[in-house]
């Protein structure tokens, strides 16, 4: 199986799991950029150790300290291009928070791919 295919497979079992998180946080009356952060905490603990475990796997199978950090930086790169739009977009359109999410979510994750297999995993 590609990498492509495995971090398609990871990625969205991780938006799904952000989604899920934020979406029930939010309906348990958590402002909504805080249950979004929450959902980004608990996905991204899922999609560290699947990514690391899964998606990139080389042949010397640890995972570096430099690693750790590059994927720390493209998720929290990630995270807070995210928390713009999903904050700023209610402005300019007319949708509803769950989709919104989604879309938001859905636009981030696929810019994370290339971060990922090109720089933080390389």
């Amino acid at each position: 199986m590609s990498s492509l295919t495995k971090f398609g497979v990871i990625g969205l079992t991780a938006l799904v799991i952000h989604w899920l998180v934020a979406v029930l946080a939010t309906e348990q009356g958590i402002i909504a950029g805080w249950a979004n952060l929450l959902g980004f905490v608990v996905a991204f603990q899922f999609s560290s150790h699947a990514h690391y475990g899964w998606t990139f796997q080389r042949a010397d199978v640890g995972v570096k300290a430099s690693e750790t950090r590059r994927y720390l930086v493209v998720a929290a790169g990630g995270f807070l291009v995210n928390e713009i739009l999903y904050e700023s977009l209610p402005q300019f359109v007319a949708i509803d928070y769950r989709l919104l999410l989604l879309l938001v979510l859905l636009g981030v994750g696929a810019g994370s791919f290339l971060f990922c297999r090109f720089w933080a995993f390389r």
